[in-house]
């Protein structure tokens, strides 16, 4: 029954995501055939949540999510490039977001797009990610420092982590509190 229902929740976000890969992007802001390294973001939404009124640009193209619409149980990963600790904790994400615990959203913040997709390589990222390059999404939560994560669960309700680089153990700790059904 938890497999089922993560399956629906999986298609779910899949759908609400969509928006981003449905217009093409901006000639100028195209991104290159590498960017592809991110997933692209395929159904992200679901009614007002306690979140910003903003939208952010998936950073792989097409429309913005309404960051307010996001619902869970999500993570929401916020990370720059030039961040050590945000570079040492994405593969823990990565790893999360392949093992179909919970769905996981990473937002680029405070960087260049070029920046943010050479890390992305770099690690082999692919879930899906936001592209904030002025950090408005994170200033908008009243959130300072990086890392940064967001656990928003199916009321919509956000509490959130800053502080060192997570661990696998750590990372999955937080998600089973935050998650029950994802334990």
């Amino acid at each position: 029954m938890r497999a089922a229902a993560s399956i629906f929740h999986a298609f779910v976000v899949a759908l609400v995501v969509g928006a981003c890969s449905s217009t093409p992007a901006l000639p100028e802001q195209a991104p290159s055939p590498e960017a592809t390294q991110f997933a692209a973001c395929t159904g992200i939404d679901g009614g007002a949540a306690k979140l910003p009124e903003i939208s952010v640009p998936c950073f792989t193209g097409g429309q913005p999510v309404k960051v307010d619409r996001l619902r869970g149980p999500l993570v929401v990963n916020f990370f720059a490039s030039w961040c050590a600790p945000c570079r040492e904790e994405l593969p823990c994400f990565q790893r999360l977001a392949d093992s179909g615990r919970v769905p996981v959203l990473g937002v680029a913040t405070d960087d260049r797009r070029s920046a943010a997709l050479s890390l992305a390589i770099d690690l082999g990222l692919r879930f899906p990610t936001l592209f904030d390059a002025g950090g408005e999404f994170r200033r908008a939560r009243g959130e300072a420092a990086l890392p940064l994560t967001l656990f928003i669960d199916e009321r919509g309700e956000v509490t959130s982590y800053s502080g060192p680089a997570l661990t696998d153990e750590a990372l999955g700790k937080l998600v089973a509190q935050r998650f029950v059904s994802a334990s």
